[in-house]
């Protein structure tokens, strides 16, 4: 399976870790919606013509509130970060801190759930945590090395 994917450009392989381009996102969501891989050049216009009068309705709707109009890349960010945030907050909720996790252990997790997300971004969500007073960190000793590990406040 992973040698059709790679063949078809929706993900690639690099020192034994594979990672999916953005460019591939849609790919893999028609995919999962049951829909025929590899759709025409028409329908992919149709498509961006599509996005374009959601993101040009949602300006227009942003300057009719008074709101500033928004980056159309943040957009795209922020509702693909909610599921990660809502899944985050789950896990708090449901006792994953109950033993204090490391970035390691929560990108681990993240993984295992089929949910890729950068190292370098889950920092964020692990602070948020703290801020809010639902988590707390402490340094600890793992695999040989002193980290920061988060745990459920008690």
């Amino acid at each position: 399976m992973a040698q059709l994917l790679k063949d078809r450009k929706i993900i690639s392989e690099k020192g034994g870790r594979y990672s999916v381009r953005a460019v591939a996102l849609r790919a893999i969501q028609d995919e999962l919606d049951g829909k025929t891989a590899g759709a025409t050049s028409g329908k992919r216009s149709a498509r961006r013509k599509q996005k374009s009068a959601e993101l040009s309705e949602a300006a227009a709707d942003s300057a009719s509130n008074g709101d500033p109009p928004s980056d159309s890349k943040k957009t795209t960010r922020r509702s693909a970060g909610g599921g990660v945030a809502e899944r985050f907050q789950s896990w708090i909720d449901n006792g994953y801190f109950d033993e204090p996790k490391s970035l390691g252990d929560v990108q681990e997790r993240l993984h295992k759930e089929a949910i890729i997300v950068p190292q370098t971004s889950l920092p964020s969500y692990l602070l948020k945590g703290v801020r809010s007073g639902q988590l707390e960190r402490d340094k600890a000793e793992k695999n040989g090395k002193t980290v920061w590990v988060y745990s459920r406040k008690k």
